[in-house]
């Protein structure tokens, strides 16, 4: 419990900067192009704390880690208040997206290995929400906080800092000892997932957490520049409830899909990205706001059931000892993918301009998201064929038995 909800305050206060991109670009007067820079920053700091901080992660335990990734947040946050220039904001960002790698791979292993150890298989659906629920809570707190309270955005930074603090202590509470804090004790007390159904595979369900990611991506990035440049009417408000609809629809998609096997999430989840990338291209065409929430609800639900089949995936056909692997693994193209696009969108924007950006980058993901259904519709008949053979053979095996305790009484 304590590791839950020091993951739903880390991914909330690292997501409260999201809404304020706009502020900053007329404040520190730079364009879209790199205010897609900056949020590929993040992109790459997860990437880096992902790939590249795994082995030190794993010597030196999950608990030194968790906390330490919390701290460093609170640092960034800091750098927020005081940036000066966008590239003081990249450095803060960047610091910012390697703490959440961390969580990323290692938080979610932790809590399904210690929901698992104690006979449950709902640590997937766990880390989800408590990750969806942390990026709702951010942005929209600090919509509210700015848009409707006047707070300062220096002393928001502050406050910032200060509860991820608190973050910090629950992290190092959440994992005591020295053998957990390796992550061993828990990992060994975990039956092997191999009595499971294999169902998607890694490979598919990291597929689908990469294609539902960048769905969801492009409004984190530029999606209040849009609402502001393009349709007039963007403030730090709007901004924040447009980023909190995403994640409380991810939040609210993960709710209703958790009675539904791992194939059918995924297909849900393709079908509402394509759902979101077509609204989007409605509101680029009619220039309507309504259309962009639209789209948002969409993405957002895409997103979080896209995650919630993808992590479950990878649980299912990977080893305890190897979770915090393949989750960093799946993480790892999901974001790298979705820092791409949405820089792709960002430079492209320049050339054109954002909205004709915009409708490109729907057309790609609307084919990225076909192709993975119809991988996930050969893998999921593939799986039903491999059962109903291990099906056949254990009643022919069966038979064999029962005929030979007749023959030899």
């Amino acid at each position: 419990m304590r590791l839950t909800l020091a993951t739903v305050f880390v991914f909330m206060l690292s997501n409260m900067p999201a809404p304020l991109y706009a502020w900053w670009e007329r404040s520190l007067r730079f364009d879209a192009a790199t205010t897609s820079t900056l949020f590929s920053a993040y992109q790459v700091g997860v990437l880096l704390g992902l790939l590249m901080l795994g082995r030190i992660v794993d010597r030196v335990g999950w608990r030194i880690s968790l906390s330490t990734a919390a701290l460093s947040i609170s640092v960034s946050s800091v750098g927020f208040a005081l940036a000066a220039d966008p590239l003081a904001l990249g450095i803060a960002r960047l610091c910012s997206g390697v703490s959440i790698g961390i969580y990323l791979s290692c938080g979610a292993a932790a809590i399904t290995a210690s929901r698992a150890a104690m006979g449950k298989l709902d640590g997937p659906a766990i880390t989800t929400l408590a990750v969806s629920s942390g990026l709702c809570l951010g942005p929209l707190s600090t919509g509210l906080l700015i848009g409707l309270a006047n707070v300062d955005p220096l002393w928001l930074f502050i406050g910032q800092a200060a509860l991820l603090l608190s973050a910090a202590v629950l992290a190092w509470l959440s994992i005591p000892g020295r053998s957990a804090q390796r992550g061993r004790a828990l990992t060994a007390a975990v039956p092997r997932m191999s009595e499971l159904p294999v169902g998607l595979g890694s490979a598919a369900g990291i597929a689908v957490m990469t294609v539902t990611g960048a769905v969801c991506s492009i409004y984190l990035g530029v999606g209040s520049s849009f609402i502001q440049t393009q349709l007039g009417s963007g403030t730090s408000l709007q901004a924040g409830l447009l980023i909190g609809l995403v994640f409380a629809s991810a939040f609210a998609g993960q709710m209703l899909c958790r009675s539904q096997s791992v194939p059918a999430t995924a297909f849900w989840s393709l079908g509402l990205g394509m759902g979101a990338a077509t609204f989007l291209v409605a509101a680029v065409l009619l220039t309507n706001v309504a259309f962009v929430f639209a789209s948002a609800v969409f993405a957002g639900a895409s997103q979080g059931t896209g995650q919630f089949a993808g992590v479950s995936a990878i649980r299912d056909a990977t080893s305890p000892s190897r979770w915090r692997h393949g989750f960093g693994r799946g993480q790892a193209w999901a974001y790298g993918l979705s820092g791409a696009l949405v820089l792709a969108v960002g430079w492209m924007s320049r050339l054109l301009d954002l909205p004709r950006s915009l409708v490109v980058w729907a057309a790609v993901c609307w084919v990225g998201l076909a192709v993975v259904a119809v991988v996930v519709v050969v893998r999921t008949k593939a799986t039903k064929r491999r059962e109903a053979v291990l099906a056949r053979r254990s009643v022919k095996h069966y038979a064999e038995c029962v005929t030979g305790s007749r023959m030899n009484p």
